[in-house]
């Protein structure tokens, strides 16, 4: 079996791997598409593609929520690029499928 070898030229940019970590670590802590805020301004898009079986296949259900979203805007985006036929309102009519973390709601844009 041979021995693993690193060239030396090769160890001058393992002091570049911490940092490439925190600036990942931080672009995904600031990124803007989950938010806390409170509950009571969420919306979901709720769909109902009425047992047509194209339909099904794009969204996976025949029925669902997404969301929650922050406010109408992304609700209303994330209707213009999946199911223009969803409606946006505060509560879910349907189970929520591909929802952001818990306590957060999205800015889909």
């Amino acid at each position: 079996m041979k021995a693993l070898t690193v060239r030396p030229s090769a160890l001058r940019y393992l002091f570049l791997l911490p940092v490439v970590a925190l600036g990942v670590a931080s672009i995904l802590a600031t990124n803007p598409s989950s938010v806390t805020q409170p509950s009571n301004t969420w919306y979901y898009a709720n769909w109902n593609c009425n047992n047509v079986s194209g339909c099904i296949a794009d969204m996976g259900h025949n029925t669902g929520s997404a969301g929650p979203f922050c406010s109408t805007t992304p609700c209303d985006a994330w209707k213009q690029a999946y199911i223009i036929s969803a409606t946006c309102g505060p509560t879910a009519a349907y189970p929520i499928y591909n929802a952001p973390a818990a306590g957060t709601c999205s800015n889909y844009s």
